[in-house]
């Protein structure tokens, strides 16, 4: 359950990012978006290793392990991956779209470099926001999904509430709004 709610998050953040242009990006053999959520669980089981917890997590830059080497490896393919997709979008021009990465790479014609975003910051923002809103997201339904069942009588209620606004009104954010249970969810 745990996997497939990162990738629901992990889709959705492509597509808010990059306008969900990312079918077509591979690392390794796996779609971008797979392959960071991979990436993002080493790091994760990275950072209870020994020498993480007595050197510090800069200790994997020095690449002094081959998991290290191997880990710095797979981000370097990554970064090279999201780079190339920066690079695809910049050569196809801007066409109207409106997703993060547009926004980014118009900051790109400005004069001024405190607001100019480079490519490699671009790629830095990608990789931490998406760690921030695939990992938070995906523990939030999950733990949603237990408390609803492990608590059945809420789990009813949420139900019925939906079905009753569902009901009367297409779904829209003033009939979210009305689900008094499915908000406190």
């Amino acid at each position: 359950l745990q996997t497939y709610t990162l990738e629901f998050a992990a889709d959705n953040f492509a597509d808010v990012f990059f306008g969900g242009h990312t079918k077509s990006y591979y690392v390794d053999g796996k779609p971008i978006m797979n392959f960071t959520i991979d990436l993002q669980g080493e790091s994760g089981i990275l950072t209870r290793t020994l020498p993480l917890i007595l050197f510090g997590p800069g200790i994997v830059k020095f690449g002094l392990l081959k998991s290290h080497r191997d880990f710095n490896g797979r981000v370097a393919r990554l970064k090279a991956e999201v780079n190339k997709l920066i690079q695809d979008r910049k050569a196809k021009g801007d066409n109207g779209e409106i997703d993060l990465l547009s926004i980014l790479l118009e900051t790109q014609k400005s004069k001024d470099p405190d607001v100019a975003y480079t490519d490699e910051m671009i790629v830095g923002e990608y990789t931490s926001l998406f760690v921030s809103s695939a990992e938070n997201p995906s523990h939030l339904i999950v733990l949603c999904l237990y408390l609803l069942d492990k608590h059945p009588e809420f789990k009813k209620k949420i139900i019925e509430e939906v079905r009753e606004i569902y009901e009367k009104e297409p779904l829209s954010s003033h009939a979210l709004h009305k689900m008094n249970h499915l908000h406190a969810l």
